[in-house]
């Protein structure tokens, strides 16, 4: 019975390893999409499985790929979640859950409270140890940029988490305009500026603030000024008090940041 419930659990965890892989091919990468919309191949259970085992394992298949993102925050950070190992499509680093801990298959959870988790995002994978990107992202549904539930707190809780991995002057905190994302959960990029960025933001007509809690409200504003129905966010520090606050119609992600250790 032990064998057949450490076999059941392989075949989920090996599941959920294509579905997230399979959405982020390094060496196919050319624009900073979170995950590449590529197709699940099929897949076919084990001999000897149980309907109930392979019900289980078609767990990880149903979840609509726009979607991964959201089972993360919801259903990964918290081990403590009942049938944890069974919900969530990529567990923790320090789960319990009976498999081998590799890097595409696992949840790095870097911090957490009530509202919001920060982790490792997937492009970390394989990369040199001084390369950085996370995701900062709220524990509950909202899709993006577009989505009126927007939570404020989430830029000064990305900028906390920020400032332990990269020196201030060189964060950039990003978010993606909907065309440019294949992941409706809303995701602020933490990354490294790009060496020429700063050179870029007159091209932007940049806006300024003291509080991080005003970006969105700034960002809305901006848009509206240059009539854009979608954009994204980019913020970085200005001075030592103060944040420059980007909207671009496009990924400000690809625009302003090192988004890949291989771009």
């Amino acid at each position: 019975m032990k064998k057949l419930r450490l076999k059941i659990m392989a075949f989920i965890f090996s599941l959920s390893f294509v579905l997230i892989a399979s959405l982020t091919q390094a060496d196919e990468v050319k624009t900073p999409l979170d995950f590449e919309r590529v197709e699940l191949s099929e897949q076919v259970a084990p001999p000897g499985l149980t309907r109930q085992a392979v019900g289980a394992a078609e767990f990880g298949k149903n979840i609509a790929k726009s979607d991964i993102l959201l089972n993360i925050v919801t259903q990964c950070v918290d081990p403590q979640l009942a049938r944890y190992c069974s919900q969530c499509v990529s567990p923790r680093l320090d789960a319990q859950c009976g498999m081998p801990n590799t890097c595409q298959n696992t949840t790095d959870v870097w911090a957490m409270n009530e509202q919001y988790a920060a982790i490792r995002d997937i492009k970390m994978c394989s990369c040199p140890a001084g390369f950085i990107h996370g995701l900062a992202m709220p524990r509950f549904k909202v899709t993006g940029v577009e989505d009126p539930n927007r939570p404020e707190g989430i830029w000064q809780f990305a900028w906390d988490v920020a400032i332990d991995r990269i020196e201030a002057t060189a964060i950039a905190l990003a978010v993606n305009p909907q065309p440019e994302r294949s992941q409706n959960q809303l995701h602020v990029h933490i990354v490294r500026l790009d060496k020429n960025a700063r050179k870029k933001f007159l091209e932007y007509s940049p806006n300024y603030t003291k509080n991080l809690d005003e970006v969105w409200a700034i960002a809305a504003r901006a848009a509206s000024d240059r009539k854009l129905s979608d954009y994204g966010v980019l913020v970085a520090q200005s001075a030592p008090d103060q944040f420059v606050v980007i909207v671009s119609a496009n990924s400000p992600e690809g625009a302003f940041t090192t988004w890949a250790c291989n771009d």
